[in-house]
């Protein structure tokens, strides 16, 4: 039996927990034969209760579940408030290390995202990719409509500038925390988005980014973004500036790598002659 743990965030998510585990409940029913699925809550010292609010709600899904009651829910508290990048590294690191996690998963707790897809995302797994995508903006997929012009823009320009600005257009959805990888990539990039110190929302594309580096495969399976009903939008104009560096100290990187493989390549045929 292949073990899945979903890492998922929280700050000041107290008003989503109810229906975050009534989704639980959904889709444990649902995955595919030889996975099962753990839900590891990473709490970042919420102020408004959120942990507690996670125990509370577990216990009743618990005792009266027969789905969940064979499910493990995890809670790890982060002592201060390290934000969202740090979170994911944590709670993956957690998955692996204390919970015997083949395969890691991100997702939203504000349900944002599709848990209905997720048994469709350990079947691509199954189907021999590496990590696997729940896009908005393959075909198939969208953002809500009514999204206000700002929050298009951030999307939608932050995407268009990481697929061509680190030339990889195939890949449709960059900026996506909805996403399924085996242990492999995990172990293989772990040490580069660690050393990187990704800092909110762009560890989302440090992980895609290196795990492509990395050759692994990579498919996208569509679903419909839906905007959180509690609490607010964690995303800025920070994400945008924070992506446009990222893309040129990759690109600057990639030069000087290209240039010294290059000279290097030369120098050898000079030794040889």
């Amino acid at each position: 039996m292949k073990k899945v743990i979903l890492v998922i965030p929280t700050y000041n998510e107290r008003g989503n927990i109810e229906r975050l585990f009534s989704a639980f409940d959904n889709v444990v029913k649902k995955v595919p034969r030889g996975w099962k699925l753990e839900f590891l809550i990473v709490d970042d010292n919420s102020p408004d209760g959120t942990a507690a609010e996670v125990e509370r709600v577990k216990h009743i899904y618990q005792s009266r579940t027969r789905e969940l009651k064979s499910t493990s829910i995890h809670l790890y508290h982060n002592p201060n408030k390290q934000g969202l990048g740090k979170a994911y590294l944590v709670g993956m690191n957690y998955a692996v290390q204390h919970l015997g996690a083949n395969a890691i998963g991100q997702f939203d707790a504000d349900l944002s995202h599709d848990p209905d897809k997720i048994p469709e995302l350990l079947v691509k797994l199954d189907q021999g990719y590496d990590m696997v995508i729940g896009s908005r903006y393959t075909a198939g997929g969208s953002i809500p409509a009514d999204w206000g012009f700002y929050r298009k823009m951030l999307s939608r320009v932050g995407n268009t500038l990481v697929r061509f600005g680190l030339g990889h257009p195939e890949v449709q959805d960059w900026s996506t925390g909805f996403r399924i990888f085996t242990k492999r990539v995990y172990e293989k990039i772990e040490p580069k988005i660690t050393e990187e110190q990704f800092f909110g929302y762009l560890i989302m594309i440090g992980i895609l980014h290196n795990t492509i580096k990395s050759g692994f495969k990579v498919a996208e399976v569509p679903f419909h973004f839906v905007d959180r009903t509690y609490g607010e939008s964690k995303l800025g104009v920070e994400y945008i500036l924070d992506t446009l560096a990222y893309i040129a100290t990759s690109r600057l990187t990639h030069m000087i790598d290209t240039l010294r493989s290059s000279l290097k390549l030369k120098i050898t045929s000079l030794e040889i002659k």
